[in-house]
């Protein structure tokens, strides 16, 4: 039984080499590279709150699409935002869209 989960666990490791450029975690539904354009581009990068990750979705161009809300605990009017981020087919985020700001 031990010997199956290692051949399991394995085989899970392998595959997961065939990432696409931009995905979901597998740990909290986050997209690293929109967690890390909020790190480089928010006011107050430490204030952001993420409340939902939507899944991303790979367009028929080969771009993607990602969608987060999230609230700013800065802003204490803030009932929660949400934005859209397109990336090129590499994982490069192209285009960022705001809704509720």
């Amino acid at each position: 039984m031990i010997l199956f989960g290692l051949v399991v666990g394995t085989i899970l490791v392998c595959d997961s080499m065939h990432e696409e450029a931009v995905e979901n975690s597998i740990w909290d539904n986050s997209v690293p590279q929109v967690k890390a354009w909020f790190g480089e581009n928010a006011e107050h990068p430490d204030s952001i709150r993420y409340i939902k990750w939507y899944p991303v979705q790979k367009l028929d161009d080969g771009r993607f699409r990602a969608r987060v809300r999230y609230s700013n605990l800065s802003d204490p009017d803030s009932t929660g935002y949400e934005k859209t981020f397109v990336f090129d087919s590499t994982g490069v985020i192209i285009e960022v869209r705001a809704l509720g700001e």
